[in-house]
């Protein structure tokens, strides 16, 4: 069984159009990463490592680790957390990019993975992790709530 299927579910069912504009987000971030390695390297990058898929991917990732709990036997350390709440960000630039009816074919599935989230997660109302997400919590708008969220069973405390 896939470790992903909402997001293998919504690329497998996404529209001609909004593969188009997913495909034009990702030539633009192939450039943007391109453009971070030597002249004899830009060659070789066929694909950006970020690309949209891959960031619906780790944020259904995180998820799944979050809904199943600490792992004794598994690594996650936290600022693998902030790199993913970082990436739920970048996935509301993403959205933010696309034409209205491709936005909402991708939002349907980010709203249904972001309840998810919020299941998993309790509001931090003590600032349990302001400690590790002050500035990043300072840098976020108000409307990105997952910063604003702490693990039910935080699983870098396996």
């Amino acid at each position: 069984m896939t470790q992903i299927p909402q997001t293998d579910g919504l690329w497998a069912r996404l529209s001609t159009a909004a593969r188009e504009a997913v495909a034009a987000i990702d030539a633009e971030r192939l450039e943007t990463e391109r453009a971070r390695v030597s002249a004899a390297r830009r060659g070789s990058i066929t694909e950006p490592v970020y690309t949209v898929r891959k960031r619906f991917a780790a944020w259904e990732s995180l998820i799944r680790i979050l809904e199943s709990g600490p792992d004794p036997d598994g690594f996650y350390p936290f600022s693998a957390y902030e790199n993913d709440l970082d990436n739920r960000d970048s996935l509301e630039d993403v959205l933010a990019r696309l034409p209205v009816a491709v936005r909402a074919e991708l939002a349907e599935v980010l709203a249904l993975l972001d309840a998810r989230f919020t299941a998993a997660t309790n509001q931090d109302v003590t600032g349990q992790l302001d400690p590790w997400l002050r500035n990043a919590r300072g840098r976020a708008p108000a409307e990105h709530g997952w910063w604003w969220r702490v693990p039910k069973a935080a699983p870098w405390q396996g």
